[in-house]
């Protein structure tokens, strides 16, 4: 612990987080953190120090080079006509997580479609228990092994990946905030976490403050859909834009202007959010705007469809299908 106090005085400095802090400075407390160098108490003091400047660049992206030294990534061979899609699952109070109860028929209907789906997500929360209790009603469980979902997304499944699989220190890190009474560091950085390596798209809700931040946590991903609502998290009580960003890119490519008030979506209880995904799936009832917006933009990040127009005019068809089965 001498070597990071004076680490840990900055993290505490009345002022706010020096300018000579760098994300290497955040890398190594993150580290000792992480591999369990520390006791119990100076555990709980670094994580709360680091909590203090959660948000800040540095300490975001000095966790992230930590975590990444210690992931678990998933890596397959990819046959399937489209590059896997990774959704955060996360109940976070800020950014991260698509809405709970747009994400289990998002997943579903890129499944109907043979596009691979990687859910990850710290399934034992709030957040997370309710996409998870939807899901099993489909089939679809959480993986037990990283094997087990790299099989699901070969053969275009749906892979619901707990994050003790791939991140499974950052997940003991997020288990602080019950202690804490805040949320760590790792409750900023999981949303944005990479748990498959090669050529995916990631859909992350990102208010537009902290797009930087996206930018920077997520350079490991092809592409980027940003789903941003000015109410912050689109819990599907107001509309959100969307927009695409490939990795050579730099600016944002606006698909989806804000839709108003999404009055179909019911709130995330897991038995009226069951029964509403099973009238979607099964056409008898119609696809709202928020849902047919966030399939026709991750058929275009994922590369199943070539443009935005034919992102629409499948996603217009598959609608159509459904409502005539």
């Amino acid at each position: 612990m001498s070597e990071l106090i004076p680490l840990f005085r900055s993290l505490l400095h009345p002022e706010g987080l020096p300018a000579s802090f760098s994300a290497l400075d955040a890398r190594h407390v993150a580290a000792a953190i992480l591999d369990g160098g520390v006791d119990d108490f100076e555990l709980g003091a670094l994580t709360a120090a680091l909590a203090r400047h959660a948000r800040h660049p540095a300490v975001v992206l000095g966790l992230k080079d930590a975590v990444t030294e210690r992931m678990h990534r998933l890596a397959i061979i990819n046959d399937a006509p489209a590059r896997p899609v990774v959704l955060p699952n996360f109940s976070c109070t800020q950014a991260g997580m698509i809405t709970a109860p747009v994400l289990p028929v998002l997943a579903l209907l890129l499944q109907r479609l043979g596009v691979p789906v990687l859910i990850s997500g710290a399934l034992e929360t709030t957040g997370g228990l309710a996409v998870t209790t939807v899901l099993r009603e489909f089939g679809v469980l959480p993986c037990a092994t990283r094997a087990q979902a790299e099989a699901c997304l070969v053969k275009g499944q749906i892979a619901l990946l707990p994050l003790t699989l791939a991140a499974p220190a950052l997940a003991a890190m997020m288990t602080q905030k019950a202690r804490l009474g805040v949320e760590t560091p790792a409750h900023v950085l999981a949303p944005f976490l990479q748990p498959l390596s090669g050529d995916v798209a990631q859909c992350i809700a990102c208010p537009a403050a902290e797009v930087e931040l996206l930018e920077a946590a997520s350079v490991d991903a092809r592409t980027l859909l940003r789903v941003e609502s000015d109410a912050g998290i689109p819990f599907g009580t107001v509309g959100a834009r969307i927009l695409l960003k490939q990795r050579d890119e730099t600016a944002w490519q606006l698909l989806f202007a804000a839709d108003p008030a999404s009055r179909e979506i019911p709130p995330g209880v897991p038995r009226a959010l069951t029964e509403w995904t099973r009238q979607l799936i099964s056409g008898k009832q119609s696809l709202p705007a928020t849902v047919a917006h966030l399939l026709a933009a991750s058929l275009l990040a994922s590369g199943y469809a070539h443009d935005i127009h034919e992102a629409k005019a499948i996603t217009a068809v598959e609608a159509t299908s459904l409502a005539a089965a």
